[in-house]
């Protein structure tokens, strides 16, 4: 009976707690509605500033690798000009008879070095001998006395000038240097140039837009063709008058692109850009990078859909909790219905039945209460999971962009070839591991391979006071393969012999051509108990920091093995000996 009594009143409770949930139904509905808008706001409001961050930083370190590429090939052929400027033929040519045999040997150079031209100019200025005196267009006969690199060059300096071609209309990086007799009495200048085309067709694959500015503010280099030849700031008149006294620009009117600049914020055809400047150390320029907001805004948005769903998901999971305990309560009352109508028969059956029913009810909440946890677990997993994959991809990012990108800052000139040979094996050995065996294998001499990497590497030996001895077989040794691969690995190997020895009195390499391939040896300190496969692990270096990364030996190894060849290292007692070992070419039969 007092069970029954019980199950009336708890009966009674439920009917009057349920019309009053219905008063206050709509205002939780209102409470609720405003709640989940204050939270997609403020998630539409924090993603977007957490997504403005991470692309301002992402665009930032793309424009300092771009930069450093640029920099990097504008820089590749400062060794040429002055190389070039000492050959016999170009040193004599005001007393040449014949200046046929010149033009020839410009030529040759401009196409193997993949330039745009390269002249020789007297000292007024008149192109005497070029490297295009075939084309219809030619260099020949014409005066570029007005030009500063010549200018420059006459004061006995190496020069660096771009400009639109007075002659072709094609823009191009002009390099300069002075030419001399043997009694080193100034004669003319010798020029190239340097056709940057290539650079920019590369940028057509990249995400957002790039652009170069000038000292003066003027587009030199962009993805947009339509950029060209435009400036960012007014220029005055002294700056219009100098730029048409040297003809940088031929005809182009240096009209203004009308583009707002606002800190690191660009409103440029009436969209808003995030910003990204890169100072370059040569010819006073600077690399731009540009990203539309409205990849920002629909990321937030992107952000706060994922967030709705989720509150949504949220939401049909506790409807189907409520509507489950509703019914698990319905389902409970019935039963003491039903044991009311049989209490008088059977009371001891209804308290038994009460008593299941009390362990069936404890079973559920236990499930439930279960559930619930691993539901809550779940998610923390997963929220754990989420927040640590930014952080860890964003350091792995600034550690990429740490190892990339060199030290840089306000160059000299006196100083800025020991940049260049920094940046160039850094840029070099990261070019290879991107993007290895695109390799085109034809006949090669390995007399020629050891001859090309002397050219290379002749000025370091003199630079560095390093003697270099050279023994080249009696007769050709053909092999089959890619020569300027081939070449890599020899300038690899004399640089490392050179770097061995140039703090010794008596350093000295010896490079020997022989039948099975190429042996490069020193006298430095040996390899010091190192095996090859120990030296040839990426990234290990003795050399300093900034000299290196430590790839030119697995580089080395990998070349080798492209060609089905091999290397071989030794301690030789007084030194180190290193040998590029080539299977020879089958003859045809």
């Amino acid at each position: 009976m007092r069970f029954a009594f019980r199950a009336i009143v708890a009966q009674q409770y439920f009917m009057e707690q349920t019309r009053l949930s219905f008063g206050t139904t709509r205002i939780r509905f209102l409470a609720v509605a405003m709640l989940i808008c204050a939270l997609l706001g403020a998630t539409w409001l924090l993603s977007y500033r957490a997504t403005e961050q991470f692309a301002r930083a992402a665009l930032e370190r793309d424009a300092a690798l771009f930069a450093t590429s640029l920099t990097a090939r504008l820089n590749r052929f400062d060794h040429l000009a002055p190389i070039l400027a000492r050959d016999p033929d170009i040193r004599q040519f005001w007393s040449a008879k014949d200046l046929l045999p010149l033009n020839q040997k410009l030529r040759d150079a401009a196409n193997d070095s993949a330039l745009e031209a390269i002249y020789l100019m007297d000292e007024n200025g008149l192109t005497v001998a070029a490297s295009n005196f075939e084309a219809p267009v030619t260099f020949l006969g014409k005066n570029y006395g007005f030009r500063p690199y010549f200018q420059d060059a006459v004061r006995g300096d190496t020069a660096r000038f771009f400009a639109v071609g007075a002659t072709t209309q094609r823009p191009g990086v002009f390099l300069a240097t002075p030419v001399r007799d043997e009694g080193t009495v100034f004669r003319g200048v010798l020029a190239l140039k340097h056709d940057l085309s290539q650079i920019t067709e590369g940028w057509n694959d990249a995400p957002y837009p790039l652009f170069v500015t000038n000292a003066a503010g003027v587009v030199v280099l962009a993805s947009d063709p339509a950029w060209l030849y435009r400036t960012t700031k007014p220029i005055d008149s002294i700056q219009k008058a100098q730029i048409a006294s040297t003809r940088q620009f031929g005809p182009h009117p240096l009209m203004p692109l009308g583009w707002r600049f606002d800190l690191q914020e660009v409103l440029a055809e009436g969209v808003g850009h995030i910003h990204a400047a890169e100072p370059l150390p040569i010819l006073g320029w600077t690399l731009h990078h540009m990203r539309p907001l409205r990849t920002v805004r629909v990321n937030a948005w992107q952000t706060t859909a994922l967030a709705a769903l989720a509150l949504g998901l949220i939401g049909a999971f506790y409807a189907v909790l409520r509507a489950r305990r509703v019914r698990l309560a319905l389902n409970e009352s019935q039963k003491e219905r039903r044991a009311l109508r049989t209490m008088n028969t059977a009371l001891e059956s209804e308290i038994e039945d009460r008593r299941a029913a009390e362990r069936r009810l404890e079973t559920a909440q236990a499930e439930l209460a279960r559930s619930s946890r691993l539901a809550a677990l779940g998610q923390l997993s997963a929220s754990v999971t989420h927040e640590l994959g930014q952080p860890l991809s964003a350091m792995k990012n600034h550690i990429a962009a740490a190892e990339l990108n060199p030290t840089r800052g306000e160059q000299v000139l006196g100083k800025l070839s020991g940049l260049v040979r920094r940046m160039e094996s850094i840029t070099t050995d990261l070019r290879f591991f991107a993007k290895p065996g695109d390799t085109q294998l034809e006949h090669v001499d390995l007399n020629e391979v050891a001859q090309g990497a002397l050219e290379l590497t002749q000025v370091d030996f003199e630079v560095r006071g390093v003697a270099l001895e050279v023994a080249m077989a009696s007769s050709s040794i053909n092999v089959r393969g890619n020569r300027l691969r081939l070449e890599q690995v020899v300038v690899n190997l004399l640089k490392n012999a050179m770097r061995a020895v140039q703090d010794a009195d008596n350093g000295t390499v010896h490079l020997t051509v022989k039948d099975d391939g190429i042996v490069v040896t020193d006298n430095g300190p040996g390899l010091a108990g190192k095996t090859l496969e120990a030296l040839s692990e990426p990234f290990y270096t003795t050399s300093a920091s900034g000299m290196g990364m430590g790839l030119g030996l697995a580089i080395s190894a990998a070349i080798a093995k492209d060609h089905g060849g091999w290397l071989k290292a030794r301690d030789t007692g007084h030194g180190a000996q290193f040998a590029l070992v080539v299977p020879l070419e089958e003859p045809q039969t």
